[in-house]
C-alpha cells in the first residue's frame, strides 16, 4: 500500500512529524500532505481529501494524475469538505501531494480532522481497503 506521510504547514522543509498539528484560531496556513513514495502503482485509483473547519477549493493545488495543478470544482463536494479524485493512475514510486493554500482556521478553539486516503485500485477490490491518514488540526487560542 502507498505510504501516506504529512510533510509540511505553512511550507516548514522538515515537515510535521506528529498526527497532532497546533495552530491559533482564526491563523491562514497553507497545509501540504504528501504520498511519498508510492511503494504501489495507482491503477484506476481514488484519492479522497476530506477536511473539518477548513474549505477546499479551486486555488488549491495537486499532483495527482498530473504536474502542480490547481483543484478542478469537479472533484470538490460536501460544500468545500472533500475532493475525490477518481481514476487515478500513477506508477510504483511515484510522487503525489496535495495543498491548502491560505486557508483560515476556525475561530473557535476545538480539534479539527485532515483525512486523506488512496484506494490503489479504486472499487476494484484487489487492494481493499485503502490506505488513509488523519491529522488533528489542534485550534488554540
Amino acid at each position: 500500500m502507498p505510504n501516506l506521510n504529512w510533510i509540511s504547514l505553512d511550507g516548514g522543509s522538515t515537515g510535521v512529524t506528529s498526527d497532532i498539528v497546533t495552530v491559533t484560531a482564526g491563523s491562514t496556513h497553507s497545509i501540504r500532505f504528501d504520498f511519498l513514495p508510492l511503494n504501489h502503482p495507482l491503477t484506476n485509483g481514488t484519492v479522497v481529501i476530506t477536511v473539518e473547519g477548513l474549505t477546499i477549493d479551486t486555488d488549491d493545488i495537486h499532483t495527482i494524475n498530473s504536474g502542480w495543478t490547481q483543484v478542478p470544482a469537479s472533484v470538490i463536494s460536501g460544500n468545500g469538505t472533500t475532493a475525490t479524485f477518481a481514476n487515478v493512475n500513477e506508477p510504483l514510486n511515484s510522487w503525489l501531494a496535495f495543498q491548502l493554500n491560505g486557508v483560515t482556521v476556525p475561530s473557535i478553539s476545538g480539534d479539527y480532522l485532515v483525512s486523506v486516503s488512496l484506494d490503489v485500485d479504486g472499487s476494484d477490490t484487489e487492494y481493499a481497503p485503502s490506505d488513509s491518514k488523519t491529522i488533528i488540526l489542534r485550534v488554540v487560542e
